[in-house]
């Protein structure tokens, strides 16, 4: 996750649909929501004055900690009892608020968070044997939560990144993604292989789990473009997540602790050579364009994606 210093309102853009399952159902209108990711709420507050501003669902994070729940981020054993038992007790304080809850790890086996671990850690972009740790984790949770009506959905991984440190630019041509497609047929049963990745983890929860839906981003922090490549998974309880944050010179942090001045709509760079473009309504249009034709092509309904982070 790149460094903001804001809660953010999650908006999916949701439509109709009929899904016969009691979890999913959730899902069939536009929510609004909020991330939490800094603290973890030591009390109904929280959620209670998240009610108060309209907030129906939170996706939660369990705090910015090294090795929390999963005891080692090299050898998982299974889940640690009493972190186990603080993350129920947060999702029951939600449940007194009539909150629902996405459970989403901001690290995992082979994969610590940068910004408590110091660096990026690639392991589990780099060895499978990660994966196999992931897939027990994420059962292991399943088991738990799988039928508890407050938690509607597991958000497998925020913000993957398996490109990072390859050969196919974060940022590149606005409205061009053939570099996504590209790349990723070339990591094509790899390590780096997202879907391959999600597909193991997705078999896992399944054993334990058929009614709880799975939040899925993509690749390079959850762009929306880099789902290009994909064929969406024959699960009807699949969610397609990504996050918004461009123009980040404008979107983060950045804009006003180093007074860029960035406006919107205005001139902001953008791209690998930091070129300054216009952004404006039609940018952000063209933008998320290779994202739009995607849906087309596979007839993804809307209320199958979720905004899950922007700036």
């Amino acid at each position: 996750m790149k460094p903001l210093l804001f809660i953010f309102l999650l908006i999916p853009v949701i439509f109709v649909a009929s899904v016969h399952a009691e979890k999913i159902d959730f899902w069939n209108q536009q929510r609004k929501g909020a991330n939490s990711f800094n603290k973890n709420p030591t009390s109904q507050d929280w959620f209670q004055e998240a009610q108060n501003v309209g907030i129906e669902w939170v996706r939660y994070a369990w705090g910015k900690r090294r090795n929390f729940l999963m005891g080692s981020s090299s050898n998982y054993k299974g889940l640690v009892p009493k972190d186990l038992a603080e993350l129920q007790r947060t999702v029951g304080y939600a449940k007194e608020s009539n909150i629902k809850i996405v459970l989403v790890p901001i690290a995992l086996p082979g994969a610590q968070f940068r910004q408590i671990h110091g660096k990026h850690d690639m392991r589990l972009w780099q060895d499978k044997k990660y994966w196999a740790m992931v897939a027990q984790m994420w059962q292991d949770l399943a088991e738990v939560f799988k039928d508890d009506a407050t938690v509607v959905g597991y958000n497998i991984m925020n913000e993957p990144y398996p490109e990072f440190g390859s050969n196919v630019a974060e940022q590149a041509v606005l409205g061009n993604a053939d570099r996504f497609h590209q790349w990723a047929t070339q990591q094509q049963g790899t390590a780096r292989d997202l879907q391959e990745f999600y597909q193991l983890i997705i078999k896992a929860i399944r054993q334990v789990d058929k009614k709880t839906p799975i939040l899925l981003e993509s690749g390079w922090y959850s762009q929306p473009n880099t789902f290009v490549h994909w064929k969406p998974l024959k699960d009807d309880k699949i969610l397609y997540q990504f996050h918004m944050y461009e123009p980040y010179l404008f979107t983060s942090f950045l804009n006003f602790h180093k007074k860029l001045k960035n406006s919107y709509p205005g001139l902001v760079k953008f791209g690998e050579d930091g070129q300054k473009i216009l952004w404006n309504q039609d940018t952000m249009e063209r933008y998320f364009s290779p994202f739009y034709e995607w849906l087309k092509k596979y007839q993804i309904p809307h209320n199958r994606i979720v905004a899950g982070e922007f700036g």
